[in-house]
């Protein structure tokens, strides 16, 4: 068609961009990855100033990532210089900054590694983290603050551009960011358009709920690794590779709304007989082509009512394309061009959060960021009933006005009126309808976000009977980071474990990484055992976060049963059986299923039903998520020596108490373990390893936290023995932050000890309470969200609901109003 070749045009007038579909992209958004740039390189010091300005620039491009305000002593912003002068080591007692002495200066001589040693055990490694002490001769940063303190140390430099430093919410007050010093000051967001993300298209476009194919899950809308949650949205734009890939997805994106996906829909809406026009007329006239451009709008594409130009451009574009035609033949072709080209327009692609006249988003945008809170499907989006996978659905009895049907209603109220989307206690019982519940009669699919379909026997019995929000149930995989336990690569996964000669158990991860037709994946067991805490901790039975910390209750892959009894192989009837430790006859893949419980430190029997799935796990081996299988291998290495230790303890760091670790973009040397040997454990290996200068900084922030966790392997099998020694989960924790009128440092004999001091710290709660707030509003937190966090925090102490707490959130104004002077992108 000539149409066709005018859509580009058409798609760039929709946009309304240059170059970048969604805005401009922030240029600092991988700047964590980017190589420290010299000082000075590329910025003119002002006259007067030549001696301040490149030691400034020095501690900026270098230090400050770490050394700033509510972060790692001393402060090296420019505010912070002036004050090293009066200010001595806490740790060896020397002064920071002797003026016109280097080598009385303790500053430098950490940087220029000069006889740290001297100065005893706490002097700690060279400055900057990872930096290399076995230089020839002194970089040029180093001389550059040696040649500053030469001449003073001067701190005034007029004229030097802005600092470029990258926020970072770690560094606020801990007490303070939980502290409402002024409960009735106005609260607001930063103003935004939030480009959807890969979950979300595919859930806009899905015939079914698993996906319309693989090419439609496997879209190009990632949002980029350095976000450290798929609803960030800052620099997330669309550039001309993402165009590209995602015009290679639609497509398999538009049977939905052509004649073959109205056939499927479980609505009558789509089934009406004055929609078929569309299809089967040579020439729709204006009230057919309006009823189904409006169904597409607002139903598919915008899930809202269209603006009069969205209005008018696609229906010029529909028009146009039906007039083209030669032959009704033609009209699944011509529809399927209407619809990709209309899933590229902005208003499909991006979602506006910019807040009306007085800040306070409309009742549609509302609708849709509270839709998101809870699910990837967007309000009003069309639902089917193949296989009644919606039995237990809370909108059962209204399936034709689609998901979160309850949100899109009250959507349609004006503001002022009863039921309005803008009333906060609608908002909260919205979240609490949607929230989770109990369903016996729950498949597999039921709010679920990629599982198959449950056509086969059996298929409720796999999956607990308690579900949560589609959303609330990604978030907890995100905050721990369990995905990987499905997808990483598991040498010996059972070695040093007791099980580790056992009939098929090397074969046990692979079985629960994948899952099959009756058994869950590893992954989905921890997501039936959280969405059991938080459904039982909302109707009252303890706090959530104790509970995830200390709960033994687990849901866990059943046994099976085997074809006959028997004591030996011989006992058996056929050559292909072989007698499984539960005493009956199986092929391998079964005598594979009768020991997957073995992960879990269970050697009876686990019946392949509902209720019988819920086990509690050994009180001498397991004790909350922390020590689960998911998480454990999730955050484990490939091999059993591996440095599983580093990555467990960085988690904790940076999830359960917000500290930064710095990045490996700062160490100037090759990382890298001493060699594996058989008398050599994973401890042995990482604390040799990074026990010198250059590594130290860093991996003192991680090793300590992380050494319990090897009571158990890379894979989470616990151990029997650590190459012939017994294993061994104690630590000496030393720089955890002081907070909250609590501290954490100190000796602990076992992971379980530490667990234990996590369930109860106000330090780690207010952790998981931050993340909820980064994950669900999709940014940082700043000290003028403190009332919220304070409500988030209150709520939660309240009932110690997980529920509670994310209404409240919702029920703010910090998620009901945008503000440009809060930090908003004009």
């Amino acid at each position: 068609m000539v149409l066709r070749s005018v859509l580009v045009l058409f798609l760039a007038a929709l946009f309304a961009c240059d170059g970048q579909i969604g805005g401009t992209p922030n240029p600092d958004a991988s700047r964590a990855d980017r190589p420290d740039i010299d000082a000075g390189a590329d910025v003119g010091i002002p006259p007067g100033c030549e001696e301040a300005g490149p030691a400034i620039l020095v501690f900026e491009t270098k230090c400050v990532r770490c050394h700033r305000a509510g972060g790692t002593f001393p402060v090296l912003t420019r505010d912070g210089l002036a004050d090293l002068k009066t200010t001595s080591s806490p740790s060896v007692g020397l002064p920071l900054l002797v003026e016109n002495d280097p080598a009385a200066s303790w500053l430098y001589r950490k940087m220029a590694n000069l006889d740290l040693a001297s100065a005893g055990a706490d002097a700690g490694s060279v400055m900057p983290a990872g930096a290399n002490p076995d230089w020839d001769a002194l970089p040029d940063y180093v001389v550059t603050i040696r040649d500053w303190i030469d001449s003073g140390a001067p701190t005034e430099c007029d004229g030097l551009p802005p600092p470029d430093i990258e926020y970072d919410p770690n560094t606020l007050d801990r007490d303070a960011l939980f502290t409402c010093a002024d409960p009735g000051a106005t609260r607001s967001s930063p103003a935004r358009i939030r480009r959807i993300e890969r979950e979300e298209f595919t859930h806009m476009v899905s015939r079914r709920l698993d996906g319309a194919s693989s090419s439609v899950i496997d879209n190009p809308l990632l949002v980029p690794v350095e976000h450290p949650y798929p609803s960030y949205t800052d620099g997330v734009s669309i550039d001309s590779g993402t165009l590209n890939l995602l015009l290679l997805t639609l497509p398999e994106a538009t049977p939905l709304w052509t004649q073959n996906g109205f056939g499927e829909m479980g609505t009558s809406e789509l089934r009406a007989r004055e929609l078929s026009c569309i299809f089967d007329d040579a020439a729709p006239d204006d009230a057919c082509t309006d009823r189904y451009l409006a169904l597409l709008l607002r139903r598919g594409i915008l899930y809202q009512t269209p603006s009069d130009w969205e209005w008018t451009h696609t229906r010029d574009l529909l028009v146009r394309a039906l007039g083209e035609e030669s032959d009704v033949a033609e009209r699944q072709s011509t529809l399927d061009f209407v619809v990709q080209a209309s899933l590229l327009t902005a208003g499909s692609l991006f979602r506006s959060e910019l807040g009306e006249d007085d800040g306070r988003l409309s009742n549609a945008d509302l609708a849709l960021a509270l839709g998101r809170v809870l699910s990837t499907h967007p309000p009003s989006s069309l639902k089917t009933t193949h296989h009644d996978i919606l039995v237990g659905d809370p909108d059962a009895d209204r399936i034709s006005e689609g998901w979160l049907a309850a949100v899109s209603e009250a959507a349609a109220i004006p503001a002022g009126t009863a039921g309005s989307i803008q009333d906060p206690e609608v908002r909260r019982a919205l979240v609490h309808r949607y929230g989770g519940g109990v369903d016996v009669g729950r498949h597999d699919i039921y709010l679920d976000y990629y599982q198959r379909y449950a056509s086969y026997p059996g298929s409720v019995a796999r999956r607990g009977q308690y579900w949560i929000a589609t959303e609330f149930q990604r978030f907890f995989r995100q905050w721990l980071d369990y995905d990987a336990a499905v997808t990483s690569f598991k040498d010996t996964p059972a070695a040093t474990s007791r099980y580790e000669d056992r009939d098929r158990i090397d074969y046990v991860i692979g079985y629960l990484q994948g899952g099959s037709n009756d058994e869950a994946d590893l992954a989905q067991h921890l997501d039936d055992t959280i969405a059991r805490i938080v459904v039982e901790t909302d109707s009252g039975g303890g706090n959530v976060f104790e509970e995830l910390m200390l709960g033994r209750q687990w849901h866990l892959p059943a046994t099976g049963m085997g074809s006959e009894t028997c004591t030996t192989a011989a006992d058996c009837s056929t050559m292909y059986d072989a007698c499984s430790y539960l005493g009956d006859c199986r092929g391998t893949n079964e005598r594979t299923r009768a020991s997957a419980p073995f992960l879990f430190g269970i050697e009876s029997g686990i019946p392949a039903t509902q209720n019988g799935r819920w086990v509690e796990v050994p009180a001498s081996e397991r004790l909350g998520v922390l020590t689960h299988p998911a998480w454990l291998g999730a955050h484990g290495g490939n091999f059993e020596d591996d440095a599983s230790i580093i990555h467990r303890g960085k988690w904790l760091r940076e999830r359960l108490f917000c500290q930064t670790v710095p990045p490996l973009s700062l160490v100037e040397v090759e990382a890298q373990l001493v060699p594996s040997a058989p008398e050599l454990s994973a401890r042995d290996r990482v604390t040799s390893s990074t026990s010198g200068s250059t590594c130290s900084a860093c991996h003192s922030q991680m090793n300590s936290l992380g050494l319990p966790f090897e009571l158990f392997n890379h894979a989470g099998f616990v151990r029997e023995t650590d190459h012939g020694r017994a294993p061994d989960g104690s630590t000496s924790i030393d720089n955890l932050p002081i907070a909250a009128g609590e501290d954490l440092n100190g000796d602990y004999a076992t992971p379980f000890a530490l667990i234990q001091a996590i369930a109860s710290s106000r330090q780690a709660k207010r952790g998981f309470i931050r993340h909820a707030f980064r994950y669900f509003m999709g940014r940082d937190e700043r000290m003028e969200d403190a009332c919220t966090l304070t409500a988030m925090e209150s709520a939660l102490d309240a009932r110690g609901s997980f529920i509670d707490m994310i209404a409240e959130l919702v029920a703010s104004e910090t998620f009901t109003r945008r503000s440009l002077e809060s930090g908003g992108d004009e």
